[in-house]
């Protein structure tokens, strides 16, 4: 720690906030098909970000993973047209997943099953299953993350309910 933040209280905050739940974000990240590199990119956009401006956070949690899922979701934009060159030009950029530690007690067909889902749904409505099922934030946390409204976040999340179960059924 430099000197300059030693004293300085919105910065021990902001570090307990950010050594809290700095773990969460990455796997909501993660599960939006970041890649480490991406993950780590983004998180440090959004730490650099958040000290810059300093904006007032009620809610670390959810302040830390809106801004790293807005800054992981910028890269993304930027990036598809470099990857749109590369593709005219016959390169394939694609990135390997990653899953969750705890996930690997799954059979690897459940898994391959379970991911395969997901990745078929909605962006939106994976998003919602994800931080909610996931991650245990609430619909109302789920609709400051992502802008949307809270009836609009529990509908992609039922919807992506229901199509999970559909298509693991099958």
């Amino acid at each position: 720690m430099t000197h300059e933040h030693k004293d300085d209280p919105y910065y021990q905050q902001f570090k307990e906030g950010f050594v809290r739940w700095a773990p969460n974000v990455r796997r909501v990240l993660k599960h939006m098909g970041a890649t480490s590199e991406e993950t780590d990119d983004a998180m440090q956009a959004a730490v650099v970000s958040i000290l810059h401006k300093r904006p007032d956070m009620r809610e670390p949690r959810t302040y830390l993973t809106r801004a790293a899922r807005n800054k992981y979701l910028s890269m993304v934009r930027a990036h598809r047209h470099t990857d749109d060159i590369e593709e005219e030009n016959g390169l394939d950029t694609a990135a390997p997943s990653s899953l969750r530690p705890e996930n690997r007690v799954v059979s690897s067909e459940l898994q391959d099953r379970l991911l395969t889902a997901l990745r078929s749904l909605p962006s939106a409505h994976r998003e919602a299953f994800v931080l909610h099922a996931d991650e245990d934030y609430s619909y109302a946390e789920i609709a400051q993350i992502t802008g949307r409204k809270e009836n609009t976040v529990c509908q992609h999340y039922k919807r992506a309910v229901d199509a999970l179960r559909e298509l693991l059924r099958e």
